[in-house]
């Protein structure tokens, strides 16, 4: 789906509340959640443009009419975990607001929403800014008591030499897991890329 908001043209496809209230549906009807598959996570471009008068990021009013607290209580009552995205930068990789500066009050929000899992990604920062931001984030989503699964796209802003990745402080900073490398493209040569990329590097691992 991309970051298709035009859900004028593309109400099948939108990034918006429905269609992820479909996704929900769908794995628990075509029998998903029964086979593990038990999480549906809200990727780039669900936010509104600018963060509201207390700081918060807030989803675009037209596209998720309901909020994400509801959104996230819809998939919980069908035994479906709720994953968000977030950006240790000043702006998602799509432009909307990112977490830089705001990692409590952000953790706070998706811990208020009922959120299972953040998706943290790395655009619009630079390697010192990682090194103190993901951290950060880490320790805000402890401090608010929900168990949130942390996901740190931080590796993968860090070049392709897999040996001089600091694997220990992805760790330090509270990841439970981390992007390995590039994006998963809709094409058979991303997924080669990938694994041939890791199938010269698995000192690394």
């Amino acid at each position: 789906f991309r970051c298709e908001t035009d859900c004028v043209a593309f109400p099948d496809a939108c990034i918006n509340e429905q269609l992820y209230r479909n996704m929900t549906l769908l794995l628990k009807e075509d029998g998903y959640l029964e086979a593990g598959y038990d999480m549906v996570n809200v990727d780039d471009c669900w936010m509104a443009m600018e963060r509201d008068e207390d700081g918060r990021q807030t989803p675009d009013p037209e596209r998720f009419p309901n909020g994400m607290e509801a959104l996230g209580d819809f998939m919980h009552s069908h035994g479906i975990r709720f994953g968000i995205y977030s950006d240790m930068g000043t702006q998602t990789c799509a432009g909307y607001p990112g977490s830089e500066g705001y990692e409590s009050v952000d953790a706070e929000t998706y811990a208020e929403w009922g959120v299972d899992f953040l998706k943290l990604d790395g655009c619009y920062n630079d390697l010192e800014g990682y090194e103190v931001g993901y951290p950060l984030m880490g320790a805000a989503l402890q401090e608010t008591g929900r168990d949130i699964v942390y996901s740190c796209s931080w590796p993968a802003y860090l070049g392709d030499d897999e040996q001089t990745k600091p694997f220990d402080a992805f760790v330090a900073a509270g990841c439970d897991l981390w992007r390995n490398w590039n994006d998963v493209d809709n094409s058979w040569a991303s997924v080669v890329s990938i694994a041939d990329h890791w199938g010269d590097n698995t000192a690394a691992l």
